[in-house]
């Protein structure tokens, strides 16, 4: 269900607007949300959840010692305090993380527990959509946008691959696409450290899935050690991003995880033209694209900057 928080009234979870006074509706707190907006009580308050995932929700909050500032806050699983070595590796992640201090990345304000010892994260709370959902609502998108994205994004990642922090995860839902105050697009790398953490965790939650196949890149299919990963793994997931922001298709297709692992290890891209025919994109960007998607990674750009 969920709430006007003008005329309290609640309606179902598919209304977005009250019908009275066309006031956004809130989702209403479950009971574990109301505990742990109490345990957050002295430095938090929750303002509505943006989004749940596997290790845990997202909520736009407002931080209450810094002029209620809104934030992102990411509300870890209690379940992964099970592992006593996990709290270790998440402050170790997220003051890695906080390191990196870029115009193209999202800003971690905070991470730390709640009284009741559940690990969060508060970060820049950004305005705008995903990489994700704009190829969703337009496909395909003209070369000097792309290029666009791709040099924001790649300013971002150089900034970590500098302090040696690999992303692992990168994906369209990790871009996000916000503006500045004239207008000017600003595009933010999100979730840093999120996929080791992820990692660290498999033997505590069941059913997680490492990285995300369709853009793993070709190390990640064959197995290597996420500590064995560097840049050109980045360099070789912004590739598949890019192939995808060009042609609005991947350059693999499975209905399985262990597919799609399968076709970075053993297949080649397929042109642009074979996956978008009557392509417009000029063949020297075709190629600077497949370079990115090199098997071997020493055949690869060697860094963000250089791809971009």
């Amino acid at each position: 269900m969920k709430t006007c928080p003008t005329c309290q009234k609640t309606y179902p979870d598919d209304f977005s607007l009250c019908p009275r006074d066309g006031a956004p509706l809130t989702a209403q707190a479950t009971e574990t949300e109301a505990q742990l907006a109490a345990g957050l009580s002295r430095r938090f308050r929750l303002v509505r959840r943006l989004g749940k995932g596997g290790m845990g929700t997202v909520f736009l909050a407002e931080q209450i010692g810094v002029g209620n500032r809104p934030v992102a806050l990411k509300v870890l699983n209690r379940k992964l305090l099970d592992d006593p070595d996990f709290l270790m590796r998440f402050q170790n992640e997220a003051g890695s993380t906080g390191r990196i201090h870029h115009p193209n990345v999202v800003t971690i304000y905070e991470s730390a527990q709640s009284d009741d010892g559940t690990p969060y994260i508060a970060m820049e709370f950004l305005e705008g959509e995903s990489l994700r959902e704009v190829l969703k609502q337009r496909g395909a998108l003209p070369v000097t946008e792309v290029a666009e994205i791709l040099q924001q994004a790649a300013r971002g990642l150089n900034a970590a691959h500098k302090l040696g922090i690999i992303h692992r995860d990168l994906k369209p839902d990790n871009i996000f696409l916000t503006h500045g105050d004239e207008g000017e697009l600003i595009v933010k790398v999100v979730d840093f450290g999120i996929a080791k953490l992820r990692e660290s965790a498999t033997h505590t939650m069941t059913g997680t899935v490492l990285g995300t196949p369709a853009y793993m890149s070709y190390e990640q299919a064959s197995g290597m050690r996420s500590d064995e990963l560097d840049a050109r793994s980045d360099i070789y997931s912004m590739g598949v991003v890019v192939y995808e922001m060009l042609t609005g298709r991947l350059p693999f297709h499975s209905d399985t995880p262990v597919g799609y692992l399968r076709k970075h290890l053993m297949e080649e891209p397929p042109p642009f033209r074979a996956v978008k025919p009557g392509s417009p994109v000029p063949p020297r960007i075709e190629n600077v694209v497949m370079k990115a998607l090199k098997k071997e990674r020493e055949g690869r750009y060697q860094s963000a900057l250089e791809f971009a």
